[in-house]
């Protein structure tokens, strides 16, 4: 592999670290032996620090460019599925349509020419007449939910690629 620094992460399109690399992986380290690698990243990823730390683990996961404000490196995120549920999704509305029922005797059909909806007792509670309100219970619907909160995934498309951390390399030198 080409020259590195120590502490620099690389995609490749094998699946192995090479020697002088490691997988990140979330794997624990000793200090004692990566101390280079420890005075760089410290405990960012993991470990008690006192023997131990630990390398990113981007198993899974879609590196976020680091920003103090909104994204502070190491942060971890995100999740693989997401279960929709009314409450987070927004307000909004279904068509609903049926098919409006009439009757001139008391067997209703779907071709209302010359009928009125529902035998006029059920209707309207009394005969027509003009700027009578229809009766609630004439209309009746049911509309049924999908999906049943089931979680579904919420990976945005992707190419999978290995990532690997250098182990020795030389030390970056800090701007002025």
């Amino acid at each position: 592999m080409s020259p590195c620094y120590i502490g620099e992460i690389r995609a490749v399109g094998f699946g192995f670290a090479p020697l002088g690399w490691a997988a990140c992986n979330g794997q624990t380290l000793f200090i004692s032996e990566n101390q280079a690698l420890f005075a760089l990243i410290g405990t960012t990823y993991g470990g008690d620090g006192q023997t131990s730390f630990n390398v990113p683990n981007l198993n899974g996961a879609v590196i976020v460019g680091a920003n103090p404000s909104n994204y502070p490196l190491g942060q971890r995120g995100g999740s693989a599925t997401v279960a929709l549920t009314t409450g987070n999704m927004p307000p909004h509305t279904h068509p609903f349509s049926a098919p409006l029922m009439a009757s001139t005797s008391g067997t209703a059909t779907d071709t209302p020419a010359g009928a009125l909806p529902g035998q006029l007792s059920n209707a309207y509670g009394q005969s027509p007449a003009p700027d009578l309100t229809l009766n609630p219970s004439a209309l009746k619907g049911v509309t049924s939910g999908a999906g049943g909160s089931a979680p579904h995934s919420n990976l945005q498309p992707s190419q999978v690629l290995n990532y690997i951390i250098a182990l020795e390399g030389g030390y970056p030198p800090r701007p002025e």
